[in-house]
């Protein structure tokens, strides 16, 4: 995905939210997202996430989807969080 910009807010009345995550495709591909200038923005809640990019393994340590990648010129703006 390319994006020229992007404006993501998760509000304080979220909980467990994600605002950007790539996840490998059914084709196996890691994906990378590029999301141009913009911002994210995390102004409370709880157990929030902004943007990530990880491995996701099972109980047995058993990789299920490689994480991709993200570019981005982002303002990451974390406001009341805990």
């Amino acid at each position: 995905m390319n994006l020229d910009s992007h404006g993501i807010k998760i509000y304080s009345n979220t909980e467990s939210s994600i605002g950007v995550v790539p996840i490998t495709t059914t084709t196996g591909t890691s994906p990378t997202l590029t999301l141009g200038t913009g911002s994210v923005e995390v102004l409370g809640g709880e157990n929030n996430i902004g943007m990530i990019a990880m491995n996701i393994y099972d109980n047995s340590n058993v990789l299920q989807n490689k994480g991709g990648n993200i570019a981005s010129s982002s303002t990451v703006v974390l406001d009341g969080c805990s």
